[in-house]
């Protein structure tokens, strides 16, 4: 048997919700962002060394902080309360992330197809493309060998999302060092009032370019969601007549300004309720 700490951390930014979250010596819920809400005696993001009060803007980073800098566990892993890895139809075990990871460096959620077949495609028209672009600027400053992943990743046809992964602390350390190196710079070059939550979004494209820079070995996991009502809305985005449909429209029928707003329409339908 392994005497491996193995610590799946479970964000939630509610008091309601955090109290739902089934807990056991692995599963560990983490509530994110406290900024004075009762956290009902569970571990929250404001102890030790934190950025607890950035979380409007930094989403699930400041729970990341918060592992990266307070979490002395082997094996790290971060999921969400209503999103968890799942491994032959149930929540991952202890046991099954030891096993996967004698052959992986990392867990990561299955890649995820996008349905306008690029990071770049999705967002452009927006603010989200000044903040990728700018994101892109700070790579180039601070870590140029790793802009032809960044090019390949925010125009390739699918990744990673939810800032979910399941790796070794000391791997954990090395993704944090990189990525609040540019997220801190980033926050100083943009304007966080234009898309709530930016920082965070802009997290998950840079999780998988550091992935394809250090050639790690991935096992990608689907996703076991919770709640009747999200699990419907991801069976409506992950439909491929709906996608097929969709794909048709805005590429063979559209023009550009009703590209745009059919992008817009959407992602305000699921994207924006989905991150929360």
């Amino acid at each position: 048997m392994s005497n491996k700490n193995v610590k799946m951390y479970v964000i939630t930014h509610s008091p309601d919700d955090i109290i739902n979250i089934e807990s056991d010596e692995m599963y560990t819920p983490l509530f994110v962002g406290r900024d004075g809400k009762d956290n009902l005696g569970f571990t929250s993001d404001d102890s030790g060394d934190n950025i607890s009060s950035r979380n409007p803007d930094y989403c699930e980073l400041t729970g990341l902080y918060w592992m990266w800098k307070n979490s002395n566990a082997d094996i790290l892993g971060l999921c969400h309360y209503r999103r968890y890895f799942k491994n032959k139809g149930h929540k991952i075990k202890k046991g099954e992330i030891e096993e996967y990871l004698k052959d992986y460096d990392i867990i990561l959620t299955k890649k995820k197809e996008l349905i306008k077949k690029s990071l770049f495609e999705n967002y452009k028209g927006t603010y989200f493309i000044d903040v990728l672009n700018t994101t892109r600027e700070i790579i180039k400053e601070k870590y140029p060998d790793y802009l032809k992943d960044y090019d390949k990743v925010i125009h390739g046809s699918s990744f990673s999302n939810f800032n979910m992964f399941i790796m070794s602390k000391e791997l954990m350390d090395k993704y944090c060092d990189w990525l609040f190196n540019i997220i801190i710079e980033l926050e100083n070059r943009i304007n966080l009032q234009t898309i709530p939550r930016i920082l965070g979004l802009i997290s998950e494209s840079i999780l998988n370019v550091w992935v394809e820079h250090n050639k790690l070995k991935v096992k990608g996991l689907d996703i076991k969601y919770i709640g009747t009502f999200l699990n419907f809305r991801m069976a409506l985005t992950n439909n491929r007549i709906l996608v097929g449909i969709y794909r048709f429209l805005y590429f063979k029928v559209l023009d550009e300004e009703k590209r745009v707003k059919l992008g817009h329409f959407i992602d305000g339908l699921f994207f924006n309720k989905l991150i929360k």
